[in-house]
């Protein structure tokens, strides 16, 4: 599995995780929930940087895609972060498997270093070599369509092939951040639209009048290019109509797109445009659409999602637990979730609970008649984080195999112990 080491980087002091299958971290706001998610995000698209970069420009050696790639890792660091020179000493080490690990650390030019492992950079060198002879077929067949596709094919997909093995990882990721209502908000995104063609000058990493930062901008592309092809209509596959009914149970409806634009088509089929839609329906509908059709092209992937629960009912908290865990049963995807709700761990342990309830046959058909199987979950596949005193402590009780239930109850205990010493100070002045 994957692992990351934090050492005084925005909020957090010193914190080392591994990023199992499902991730959960339990948080106040500020706390640095959002710090660890997207570095977590910036490391998992290294790959897709480097493929990206090797295919789409022609270097003249090894040296040069090292530099521009280096340089591209920067400008996306800083679209994420800030300003580096603001952020003081830090130390962030990725590690991807046994010898294969990226460090980074601020520059005395007030940018960051990219430190790669030897191994990882030796097999960089070496697939970047490997694309660089293919891209030379190809321009030698160039008028020759039939034998280019088939020498060049299977060839390419050999690239992505040792690139998914050198970083260990096979799953498309992409984020979903907090203040989803955004994408109901026709002004606000044409603006983010504009600022995206300032985007194109590649010199300049970071403005101060950056709108969104890069994992919004591409949260948003995303969501632009599923748009038009989303489709839950005539759906056969279990799964799928377990995703889509439990979608209009969120939503208290179902979406809509219609001449481009976005509704929602409530049970007493009125129609409502999304941007006049509550904003618990504005928050969590692409949440849902981009899952579903993940799972409908059973695309495995790695999920980020910042806050899942914003402006939800505990109920419909429970029911988006299920739906996120039905999706990654459906797909093989990876969960990483930062939340700032009881209600959405305490949901993830009945899901564990039925998962071990269910282990056996005779109780595998009661279980799922409580808890569609669906939406079952391993426990040991799982771990769960709290953020306290800068730093990320285990909250998950190996033994029980669920996430301590004593940690969800903090949050209760505070507010009883209070309403103890209030009814000790009422009950005092009736005596007097």
């Amino acid at each position: 599995m994957h692992r990351i080491e934090i050492e005084n980087f925005g909020p957090i002091s010193k914190t080392e995780i591994s990023i199992t299958d499902i991730v959960f971290i339990l948080g106040e706001q500020a706390s640095g929930k959002s710090t660890v998610a997207k570095l977590v995000y910036f490391f998992r698209t290294f790959q897709n940087e480097f493929i990206n970069l090797i295919f789409t420009k022609d270097f003249e050696d090894w040296h040069s895609c090292r530099n521009e790639y280096n340089s591209l890792l920067r400008r996306k660091f800083t679209n994420i972060f800030g300003p580096t020179k603001s952020l003081g000493y830090f130390r962030i080490t990725y590690t991807y498997s046994l010898d294969k690990s990226v460090v980074i650390t601020p520059s005395s030019d007030s940018k960051v270093t990219f430190d790669f492992s030897q191994q990882l950079y030796n097999e960089l060198a070496s697939i970047y070599g490997n694309t660089k002879e293919i891209l030379q077929t190809q321009k030698q067949n160039g008028r020759d369509l039939y034998t280019s596709i088939v020498l060049n094919g299977a060839a390419k997909r050999d690239v992505l092939s040792r690139s998914q093995e050198l970083f260990n990882d096979n799953a498309y990721s992409i984020y979903i951040p907090a203040g989803r209502a955004l994408l109901s908000r026709q002004m606000l995104l044409r603006l983010i639209q504009g600022d995206e063609l300032r985007l194109m000058n590649e010199t300049e990493s970071y403005r101060p009048f950056d709108i969104v930062d890069a994992p919004t901008r591409n949260y948003i592309a995303e969501v632009s290019r599923m748009r038009e092809a989303f489709n839950n209509e005539k759906i056969k596959d279990p799964l799928l109509r377990f995703l889509d009914d439990t979608s209009k149970e969120i939503l208290k409806g179902s979406y809509i797109y219609i001449n481009n634009n976005d509704f929602i088509k409530l049970r007493n089929r009125k129609l409502i445009p999304l941007s006049y839609s509550s904003s618990g329906q504005q928050e969590v509908v692409w949440l849902l659409n981009l899952l579903f059709s993940y799972a409908a092209l059973g695309q495995k992937c790695q999920i980020i999602v910042e806050e899942p629960e914003t402006h939800l009912h505990p109920d419909a908290q429970y029911l988006l637990v299920k739906y996120i865990a039905a999706f990654r049963n459906k797909t093989g995807s990876e969960i990483f979730i930062t939340t700032h709700s009881p209600y959405v761990l305490s949901s993830l342990n009945n899901l564990f609970y039925a998962d071990k309830c269910g282990k056996t046959s005779e109780n595998s058909i009661a279980a799922d008649s409580i808890i569609p199987k669906h939406s079952w979950l391993r426990a040991e596949d799982s771990s769960a984080y709290i953020i306290e005193n800068s730093t990320l402590r285990d909250i998950k009780d190996e033994e029980l195999a669920m996430i301590d239930v004593g940690e969800l109850d903090i949050v209760a205990s505070v507010q009883d112990a209070e309403y103890e010493k209030l009814l000790h100070i009422s009950k005092a002045g009736k005596l007097n």
